[in-house]
C-alpha cells in the first residue's frame, strides 16, 4: 500500500510540474510576440508614398503697376482684355485705355476719361489714376506746365532696361537715346476739368 501511495504522489507531482511549466511558457510566448507587433506599427509610417511635386507657375512681372508704360502688348491682352485696336495703337476697356506700342512695348499710355460715364476728373484723381500705369521704380525729376497741360517728369531704370532695344534702334529719336528711362506724366484739362491723362517716354518738350 505504501508503494502504491508513493507511486500516486510521484505521479501527481509530475502532473503538477508539467502544468506549471506549461503555464510559465505562455507569458514568454506573448512577450516574444509583442515586440514584433510594435516593430510592425513603427515601420509602417517610414515608407510613405511618392511625394507629389507641385510646379510653381512663373509669375508675370510687369514694368508698371497696372501693366502700363514699358509693358508688352501680350501682357496688356492678359490683364486688360481684348484689344479693339492694333499692334501699334491699342484700344482697351472700351476706349478708356489707349496705349501706343513700338516693337510690342508701350511707349505711351493715354486714359481717355471722355469715353467713360464720368468724362471730367479732378487733377488729383487723374494723376492718381495715370500713376498706376508708370514704372514702380519711377523717381520724379521736375514739374512742368503748358497750355491746358500740367505734368511731371520721371526717370526709371526698369523702363530703360525694358526699352533698351528700342533705344538702340535707328527709329529712336536722339533725345530718347540720350535719356533712356526718362518719361513724362501729364493731364490735359479745360474749364470743366481734366479730360485725359498721359504717360509717355521722353522728356517733355517745352
Amino acid at each position: 500500500m505504501k508503494k502504491i501511495a508513493y507511486t500516486l504522489i510521484a505521479t501527481l507531482s509530475l502532473l503538477c510540474a508539467c502544468t506549471s511549466s506549461a503555464s510559465e511558457e505562455t507569458p514568454s510566448t506573448v512577450e516574444q510576440t509583442a515586440p514584433d507587433t510594435s516593430v510592425s506599427n513603427n515601420t509602417a509610417p517610414t515608407s510613405p508614398g511618392p511625394e507629389k511635386v507641385v510646379e510653381k507657375e512663373d509669375e508675370m512681372v510687369t514694368v508698371s503697376r497696372s501693366t502700363g508704360l514699358g509693358d508688352t502688348l501680350t501682357y496688356y491682352a492678359v490683364n486688360h482684355g481684348d484689344n479693339a485696336g492694333d499692334a501699334t495703337f491699342g484700344n482697351f476697356m472700351n476706349g478708356f485705355l489707349l496705349p501706343m506700342f513700338v516693337d510690342q512695348r508701350a511707349v505711351e499710355v493715354r486714359l481717355a476719361f471722355e469715353s467713360t460715364t464720368n468724362p471730367r476728373r479732378t487733377e488729383e484723381e487723374a494723376f492718381r489714376m495715370i500713376k498706376d500705369y508708370i514704372p514702380v521704380d519711377a523717381k520724379k525729376i521736375r514739374d512742368f506746365k503748358g497750355d491746358g497741360i500740367k505734368g511731371e517728369e520721371y526717370e526709371s531704370a526698369t523702363l530703360a532696361k525694358a526699352l533698351e532695344d528700342m533705344y538702340k534702334s535707328a527709329s529712336s529719336v536722339a533725345e530718347e537715346k540720350e535719356n533712356p528711362g526718362v518719361f513724362s506724366v501729364y493731364v490735359k484739362f479745360d474749364s470743366n476739368g481734366v479730360y485725359s491723362a498721359v504717360a509717355r517716354i521722353g522728356k517733355w518738350k517745352e
